[in-house]
């Protein structure tokens, strides 16, 4: 089972129709719930932590076990290989213990690269940046709602399900996700961000 989530808030609304119909060019066979918090207009920070909660408790309380959120930010592109490679993301996760899939292919360092049959795929080093797009399991949503949110929201769920034998893989090939954003809502003044990719290599 999946649950699709995606956070926005009023300034970001283009982003969010545009998203909106991408989402469901897709026909992914399950929809997508939006979380928009009122709570903290005016502090970008706090807003963003807490439609993130949000977004993680929603799939806590409707996910079995084996079941995975499709937790996305409203400023990416989904690629048609998203559709066509979930339903086996989940099944080989849940397989091999993975601990979130980063499907938005924001470069991080990493420990390795490999091949499932003909997706790339990185095994990335802890800390990781980039909530754009992530595939997590539902095991480990209790740890990061619980979590004391210190950082921003990508930073603290990695935070919380940090452990020494972490994985978190990328598939950078095919692009499954891609974000393109590139003003922060957190810091609009400081002007365009370019986030580097990762690529096959």
């Amino acid at each position: 089972m999946m649950i699709a989530t995606v956070i926005t808030c009023p300034q970001r609304f283009d982003h969010y129709r545009r998203f909106l119909r991408n989402f469901a060019a897709l026909n992914l066979g399950f929809p997508v719930r939006t979380f928009q918090t009122k709570e903290a207009q005016g502090d970008a920070f706090a807003n963003n932590n807490l439609n993130a909660r949000a977004a993680l408790r929603f799939a806590q309380r409707h996910l079995e076990k084996d079941g995975w959120i499709l937790y996305l930010e409203d400023d990416v592109v989904l690629h048609p290989a998203l559709a066509q490679m979930l339903p086996e993301l989940a099944r080989i996760g849940n397989q091999e213990g993975v601990d979130c899939w980063n499907l938005c292919n924001r470069k991080n360092n990493f420990k390795r690269q490999f091949r499932v049959a003909d997706a790339v795929i990185k095994e990335l080093d802890y800390p990781i940046l980039g909530g754009h797009g992530l595939l997590i399991p539902q095991r480990h949503l209790a740890q990061m709602i619980e979590a004391h949110w210190s950082q921003v929201s990508d930073q603290a769920m990695f935070a919380a399900i940090n452990h020494p034998n972490l994985r978190v893989w990328q598939v950078v090939k095919p692009v499954l996700v891609e974000h393109f954003g590139f003003i922060s809502t957190y810091n609009p003044e400081d002007g365009p961000k370019v986030l580097e990719v990762n690529h096959a290599d």
